[in-house]
């Protein structure tokens, strides 16, 4: 009997489920925007960031803070 796993072959890897919770980041083109909660602004810079895309935020309402951001590449 074999002392080690099998060694398989073309198998693919299964998509994080980080990719269904901040996949639709990857379809915004520059220019486009969106308004976020104050408590998601982190999440939404830390998403689109591990993706490498630039966004900025302006805040467009302060209670409850909201933000507006932008992809800017």
């Amino acid at each position: 009997m074999e002392d080690h796993p099998k060694i398989e072959k073309d198998i693919p890897m299964p998509i994080r489920n980080g990719n269904k919770k901040w996949g639709w980041l990857d379809k915004l083109e520059v220019g486009d925007s969106f308004v976020v909660a104050d408590d998601s602004i982190a999440s939404v810079r830390n998403a689109a960031s591990r993706r490498k895309i630039k966004v900025a935020s302006r805040i467009i309402k302060e209670a409850p803070k909201e933000f507006r951001v932008w992809r800017t590449g």
